[in-house]
């Protein structure tokens, strides 16, 4: 069984779920709350070490100095307990234990705070599956209120290591999700749930719990170069096949595993003299063992990483908006987001159902004053995307941009172009509710990469094909026929980054054409960007339009119109008008008649067209 890491932030109720995983598949657990207390001899009525554990343990403090001074800083505490898990799987060895399971409790808010046991779990044979525990951050803060004041708590730490509300949301804000395996939400899920998912886990990762601490020989062996070099070109030749056989979100982990091959051929004398078949054999028997790990599941038969399941009944919410300013069909289903489509479960064609904004969406028009909507579920991401002070109205809200007047708009627009004025009142009814959506920069980029020469139907499909392929998975119960139905988040672009070995191969074979070599070489351009893609973002923001449709056309695939796109719906650019073909023909029409010689749209009529 793997060594579990159960993170999430204080409050979020990771003991009582431990004490459950450790009943149920009887695995000991660990809490480094646990561990301080031991430290500081206040015995804990919770605490989980066993005798053995105990043994390895640092003597506690006994001396009779101030607080302040007992307390050792967290970072040494931490490392003491890593010691003290690592001593006790070599006892473990040490007495024959082939097949152990660790639970180890404590926040994991940080990948380098996980990143010590995955080192510890590679030297022992051990997978690290790490499974978050999902709580919003106002009961959290009420919990660990709540047991910081009673008294009668007996784990309850000196005042010094007490965590307050803020630091709490503080963590919640800070907390790195990626490389999370799972993600479970105790007030939405069953506990048989994260059962299921562990022993799943296990079936997909088998451990090998029989080495001791690695060693380094005194000396590399030599080897003949030839053979290093043949056996990682072929390493990277089938870890490219495997990836591309259906284990895309599974990239990162397979280039690992190829490069601990690598390095292990290099370590030990394995052959120095090889002929060109044996290290053929060699490469594709090996590794393929090394694979097994991975490619033994069945995408669609088990529980796949990042992902989790809902089937908490939704909450129908109402707002407030006229329907002159906001028809759902034209701004949903026209070409602007590609994520939204009819719902098929219910007989009422009007209702909508959708991914946007890091949430499964539900949303419809009750009557000419008011529309619905429903969240079905959210993805991890969703309350980094929002924050804390917004609620799923607000972000709906904005992503419509209802803050803007389309009356007071048209109104203007009247007022300053006559011929507009004069089709605006023949054909009024055709212009009530439409307006432009404020979408998030990195799936409009992605979006409008796809949408060159293609049709609104392919381009969904492409923009769904990615978030399938590379994005996290949430599963909801569908509240008329209770069918369950998949729906997928729009990636990171880390994890994008993560399946990016194969990447262009195999959006070629999932019907993207030429626009896969576009998107995978903006991938890697998006992840090498200094200061991270956010930061990136930021400062796009911040700029002239001018200045930020330059830096986005650095990147692969997107050209002038596509640039404008993403100004447009993602970077608040809201004066900017894409120059396709049928502007250019309207502007040559009504506006500039000499452009009527001209058969397409050039860089310098294009140009002309914008700033006139």
């Amino acid at each position: 069984m793997p060594l579990l890491l159960l993170c999430g932030i204080p409050g979020a109720g990771k003991t009582t779920i431990a004490k459950k995983i450790s009943e149920n598949l009887g695995a000991p657990y660990f809490s480094f709350d646990d561990f301080i207390e031991t430290q500081l001899q206040q015995p804990s009525t919770a605490s989980c070490f066993s005798n053995d554990i105990c043994a390895h343990l640092p003597k506690p403090i006994t001396d009779n100095k101030e607080e302040e001074d007992l307390l050792k800083p967290m970072k040494i505490y931490r490392k003491s307990w890593e010691n003290s898990i690592e001593d006790y799987l070599n006892q473990l060895i040490t007495m024959g234990v082939s097949n152990p399971f660790i639970l180890l409790d404590d926040n994991f808010y940080l990948q380098s705070q996980r990143r010590d046991f995955v080192k510890i779990g590679k030297r022992f044979g051990l997978k690290i599956c790490s499974v978050k525990v999902l709580v919003d951050v106002k009961e959290a803060q009420k919990r660990n209120l709540e047991r910081n004041n009673c008294k009668t708590d007996k784990r309850m730490l000196p005042k010094r290591l007490w965590i307050n509300s803020e630091i709490i949301k503080k963590m919640d804000q800070k907390f790195e999700d990626s490389g999370i395996d799972y993600f479970y939400n105790s007030a939405s899920s069953a506990t048989a749930n994260i059962f299921t998912f562990i022993q799943n886990f296990q079936k997909t990762y088998p451990d090998n719990f029989s080495m001791t601490k690695t060693t380094v020989p005194d000396s590399q062996p030599e080897h003949d170069e030839s053979a290093i070099q043949a056996i990682d070109l072929l390493s990277r030749e089938i870890t490219s096949r495997i990836i591309a056989s259906g284990y895309q979100r599974r990239g990162k982990e397979i280039n690992d595993i190829r490069r601990e091959f690598v390095e292990t051929f290099k370590k030990k004398k394995l052959y120095p003299n090889l002929t060109a078949d044996i290290v053929k054999l060699y490469s594709y028997f090996y590794l393929s063992r090394l694979s097994r790990r991975l490619c033994d599941m069945a995408s669609d038969q088990i529980i796949q990483p990042c992902c989790s399941t809902t089937s908490e009944e939704p909450t129908t919410n109402f707002i407030k908006c006229d329907s002159k300013e906001l028809n759902l069909d034209v701004v949903l289903l026209n070409g602007q987001s590609f994520r939204w489509k009819k719902d098929n479960n219910n007989d009422e064609s009007e209702k909508l159902i959708g991914v946007a904004c890091h949430r499964v969406w539900k949303i419809w028009r009750i009557d000419e004053n008011q529309i619905a909507f429903q969240v079905l579920a959210k993805f991890p991401q969703a309350k980094v995307f929002s924050g804390e002070s917004k609620d799923d109205e607000e972000v709906l809200k904005d992503y419509f941009q209802l803050n803007v007047n389309l009356s007071t708009l048209y109104t203007d627009w009247q007022t300053l172009d006559p011929h507009f004025s004069s089709i605006f009142q023949s054909n009024d009814k055709k212009f009530e509710g439409i307006r432009i959506l404020q979408q998030p920069l990195l799936e409009t980029i992605f979006s409008f990469i796809c949408s060159a020469n293609n049709n609104i139907s392919r381009i969904s499909n492409m923009v769904n094909t990615l978030a399938e392929l590379y994005g996290n998975k949430i599963t909801v119960k569908m509240e008329k026929d209770e069918k369950i139905q998949d729906f997928y988040d729009f990636p990171s672009i880390e994890q994008m980054e993560n399946g990016l070995n194969g990447m262009e191969k195999i959006l070629r074979e999932k019907g993207f054409g030429y626009r896969a070599k576009y998107i995978a070489k903006s991938v890697e351009t998006l992840s090498k960007i200094d200061g991270g893609f956010k930061n990136w973002e930021k400062k796009l923001k911040e700029m002239e339009y001018g200045n930020a449709k330059i830096e986005i056309q650095k990147l692969d695939g997107v050209g002038p119109k596509v640039a404008d796109c993403i100004c447009l719906m993602a970077l608040n650019q809201h004066h900017v008008v894409p120059v396709d073909t049928h502007v250019f023909q309207i502007t040559a029409l009504h506006y500039l008649p000499e452009l009527k010689k001209s058969k397409s749209v050039t860089d310098v009529i294009y140009k002309r067209i914008i700033l006139d």
